[in-house]
């Protein structure tokens, strides 16, 4: 008798932050299903080049609005995050497929956001590196990475994309104040800029209905 899997444990720390969107898919899971939790050691920065957003479709030039998140670790620095459970096989196979441009980094140590006693272990994507795509997607990172002109997937010219940043913004509010404006100045731009030191997310925030927490912001080094 075959004996079944054990769940895996995932961080989400962008659009996973929205339950609606992770409900697109993974359908199972609600909003109880989900922890709000802190990561410690990565730092979450805008410089992934998206191949799904039509802002992203031309080579990769200064403030090009085609950026979408990534994790890395980063000493000193945390991120705010979902930690939530999807089922071996058709589930993280399809959690796998939406983030096909990423690594996961496995045994990555949380604490609950608002519960900090409360602390486990969860899995965390990580863009991958050219090599990697190339060998994983030939095709496609022939007939559409080397385009972008890009280091892999990876750029320090490029900017938010406004639809994702919207809803990574609205994701992060849903689960408190203090988790939002943890998000507005843990997150940064790929230039080292905090999030919520750039006009298009500050207006972007005030939009949803929330404020900018009082300066002084901190700047990723």
């Amino acid at each position: 008798m075959t004996r079944p899997q054990p769940d895996t444990p995932i961080l989400g720390y962008g659009s996973l932050l929205n339950v609606e969107s992770l409900k697109r898919t993974v359908p199972r899971l609600s909003r109880g299903d989900l922890a709000p939790v802190r990561v410690d050691g990565f730092a979450r920065i805008f410089q992934l080049v998206s191949l799904s957003r039509s802002q992203a479709q031309a080579p990769v030039r200064a403030g090009l609005r085609g950026a979408v998140l990534d994790a890395r670790p980063w000493r000193g620095a945390q991120m705010g995050a979902v930690c939530f459970d999807v089922r071996h096989g058709a589930e993280r196979d399809a959690l796998d497929r939406r983030e096909f441009c990423y690594d996961r980094l496995q045994d990555v140590d949380w604490r609950g956001f608002y519960q900090p006693t409360h602390r486990g272990q969860g899995l965390v994507y990580t863009v991958s590196d050219a090599a990697t795509l190339r060998e994983r997607f030939p095709v496609l990172y022939h007939e559409r990475i080397l385009g972008l002109a890009a280091d892999g997937l990876i750029s320090d010219r490029i900017r938010p994309v406004d639809d994702y940043l919207r809803s990574c913004i609205e994701g992060a509010f849903s689960w408190g104040r203090a988790f939002g404006h943890h998000f507005l100045a843990n997150t940064w731009l790929a230039d080292g800029r905090a999030l919520c030191t750039w006009g298009p997310a500050v207006e972007a925030t005030r939009v949803l209905g929330h404020e900018i927490a009082a300066a002084p912001f901190p700047r990723l080094r």
